[in-house]
């Protein structure tokens, strides 16, 4: 190990390149290593891809030596080995001694430059015929069927990169869809998860790929008609998106820095920008032009296309948020937070090479000598200090976060479709709890490598509309034994709870219906005013008194208030994005909502629950409440809600205030306004002058500096 791995010239930013030497596909792999200084500008490729099992292991000869790799690696070393000419090649697990750990944090230290510099990324997702689509359908892993393997035949290179073979793919595709996958899908339905005849699935479900990233209309093509066409595509379709790489941390710079990106899937090749316009324009026709033939397919089908939408959009979602403008690291936190890392130091380290803006702060560097808890802990107080806000105690804070579902929840049947926003990965992780390693945690410090019991993202973008403590900075810091010192006003205490939405269509209806109703109750029961700090505008215009929603069984200050509280006041921005030709109407950005907004969100309850009745008085109709299409207005309002209230309590105040706050929260908890803080905090007494953090709240009547008093708390946060 000591002759391949010299030590390197920081200063002179060195690296190491792997040769891939020729030779034909069942050749032993051959390779050697050589030192380079990035500032020579070498000519390279970097390599993407997991590592794989390290229990597999295969041996490959590097610099004339027995070097053993996981199988994994050698299966992307054999596939991109040329027969003729060497490639040039980084590719971490060999090209950084992973034994040396002062030499891991340089070299990490010195990844965006290594995938900035790289003329291509190319990346692995494996071969044609690993993995199951089990995977998506049931929500585990299945080993590798040997019977996959043997099946394998010798690669034959196949681009699309826009020359007559994509068009002769595409063509095929065309042609042969009716007779070929007609015939496949004859086949019962186990015997289709394991059918494979050979890449000509493969190539025509890329080929279907490049028709959407062509901007075809999918209303128009074989994938809304009948299942028999389009079956065997979206099976192979959800093959190649359940690979490990999409949900791995390190992916994110790996495929964002790089000038161009390129995704290998056995012998097919295709670049990055292919799926990336596919997902988006799939996206846009989904919701506006073809929406009807969308609404004839199938929960398991629509799952995997929108699963394949949302999967690509993710990782475009970093790269435009990065490419807007400087980035600071606490964004990437959220936008990675669902991402998983063999090291959980990692969860940070990887993202550091995006970092553009440490806004005059020292920057963090990578020390694989310090442990995930004090990674996490100077994490945190970096980014109080760079932030000048307590944003990053926003959000999910470990598996404190993860409270016990009730029985009908745990025994739900794995969901197929994209509707329950996380309730298979949550019971996995509450049954993996007891393996996880934060207990000994301060409440306030967040556990970033727990995922967020769903993709938290939308809510968490929207905290910098509100301000809650009135623009004064926060003034924390560590006293012994990681206590936070923070200061606060009291400013109101849950009084009453709701249940915790789950979002499946039975479940969320009763939930959402129980939570109206406990705020008809609350404000039934209450012959006092609102308090004079919550400001309630009339929500429609005297002219619509005949199908306004105020005039219902409880004061209208209270509805108003329940319609925001459940998108947190705040819907996607109408603003165009250019997306290829066209200017489109996207949602990247979020604003506060106008009183005319009311008529989207009650049209939206309308759309989603046709049937519930309980808003009305007497009975009265309110079809005629408004003209919005819900499919284009009311579309927003979905995606709002959803982001807003999954995995949340609806609660009560004392003061009569109607809010939103975490799982965890329990009658008695106070709301705190904390400075620094952009939203309202739920805090739960520990020792006298102590508390724990339970999260962070929306409360209709403190978002907007209300709750400042004169003076603050001293609160320490344990």
């Amino acid at each position: 190990m000591a002759k391949l791995y010299s030590p390197l010239n920081l200063a002179l930013r060195e690296i190491r390149l792997l040769s891939l030497l020729p030779g034909d596909f069942a050749d032993v792999i051959h390779c050697q290593l050589s030192v380079v200084s990035l500032d020579e500008d070498p000519a390279y490729e970097a390599l993407s891809y997991v590592w794989g099992d390290a229990r597999q292991k295969l041996p490959i000869i590097l610099n004339g030596e027995n070097f053993i790799i996981t199988k994994n690696l050698e299966s992307a070393l054999r596939y991109l080995r040329d027969e003729h000419f060497p490639r040039h090649l980084w590719v971490d697990a060999i090209c950084i001694n992973q034994n040396d750990i002062m030499e891991r944090a340089q070299q990490v230290g010195l990844m965006d430059a290594i995938y900035s510099k790289t003329k291509e990324v190319l990346i692995w997702l494996g071969r044609e015929q690993e993995g199951s689509d089990k995977t998506f359908l049931f929500g585990y892993d299945q080993p590798e069927d040997p019977k996959d393997m043997a099946l394998e035949r010798h690669p034959r290179p196949f681009c699309f990169d826009g020359g007559d073979a994509e068009q002769e793919a595409i063509e095929m595709l065309e042609g042969k869809v009716e007779e070929h996958i007609h015939k496949l899908c004859q086949l019962g339905f186990e015997e289709m998860l394991k059918y494979h005849e050979g890449d000509d699935i493969a190539v025509e479900t890329f080929a279907f790929i490049r028709m959407l990233a062509n901007d075809e209309h999918p209303s128009e093509m074989f994938i809304t008609g009948t299942i028999s066409c389009r079956r065997p595509i979206l099976l192979m379709l959800s093959r190649i998106m359940h690979r490990t790489w999409w949900y791995r941390m390190w992916v994110v710079q790996e495929t964002i820095l790089p000038p161009k990106a390129t995704l290998v899937f056995g012998s097919l090749m295709a670049p990055w920008t292919m799926f990336a316009q596919a997902a988006e324009n799939f996206e846009w026709h989904r919701n506006r032009c073809c929406k009807t033939g969308f609404a004839k397919m199938n929960a398991l089908d629509f799952g995997i296309l929108s699963h394949f939408g949302r999967t690509i959009l993710e990782l475009e979602t970093t790269r435009k948020f990065r490419a807007k403008g400087p980035t600071t690291l606490l964004p990437l936190i959220w936008l990675t937070k669902s991402r998983k890392a063999t090291d959980s130091r990692d969860k940070i380290f990887g993202l550091l090479g995006l970092v553009t803006d440490w806004r005059g702060k020292n920057p963090i560097r990578a020390d694989y000598s310090t442990n995930s808890k004090n990674v996490f802990l100077a994490t945190t107080l970096k980014m109080i200090e760079v932030e000048e806000s307590l944003a990053i105690l926003a959000g999910s804070l470990g598996k404190r976060s993860y409270p016990t579902l009730p029985d009908w929840a745990m025994s739900l049947e794995p969901s197929t479709t994209t509707g329950d926003y996380g309730i298979d990965s949550y019971r996995r992780i509450l049954e993996e709890k007891h393996d996880m390693g934060s207990e000994d945690f301060p409440s306030w410090l967040p556990c970033f490598d727990i995922p967020p019991p769903c993709i938290e993202w939308d809510r968490l973008r929207r905290i910098q509309l509100y301000n809650a403590c009135n623009d004064i900075k926060p003034a924390s810091y560590i006293i012994q034994d990681n206590i936070l010192s923070v200061k606060g006003y009291r400013a109101d205490k849950v009084h009453t709870l709701g249940d915790v939405l789950i979002r499946s269509f039975d479940s969320s209806r009763s939930v959402v219906t129980a939570w109206q109703e406990l705020a008809r109750e609350r404000y039934e029961s209450d012959s006092e005013p609102a308090p004079p700090d919550v400001k309630h505008d009339h929500p429609f215009p005297a002219s619509d008194i005949n199908t306004n929603p105020c005039k219902l069984t409880c004061p209208a200050h209270s509805w108003h208030a329940f319609f925001r509280v459940l998108c947190t006041d705040s819907l996607p921005a109408d603003k165009p994005v250019h997306i290829g030709s066209k200017d489109r109407t996207g949602g990247d950005q979020y604003r506060r909502m106008e009183t005319e907004d009311l008529r989207k969100v009650f049209a939206w309850w309308r759309w989603r629950w046709p049937m519930n009745t309980s808003m009305r008085k007497g009975g009265r109709d309110r079809g005629n409440i408004t003209d919005y299409d819900p499919f284009d207005a009311v579309g927003s309002v979905e995606d709002a809600v959803w982001s807003a209230c999954i995995f949340r309590r609806l609660f009560i105040t004392e003061k009569g205030r109607v809010g939103t706050g975490p799982a965890m929260v329990v009658e008695g908890d106070v709301i705190f306004a904390l400075e620094g803080g952009s939203v309202p905090f739920v805090l739960r007494t520990k020792n006298e002058g102590q508390w724990e953090l339970v999260g962070d709240c929306f409360v209709w009547g403190l978002m907007d500096g209300q709750g400042i008093g004169k003076e603050p708390d001293i609160l320490q946060l344990v």
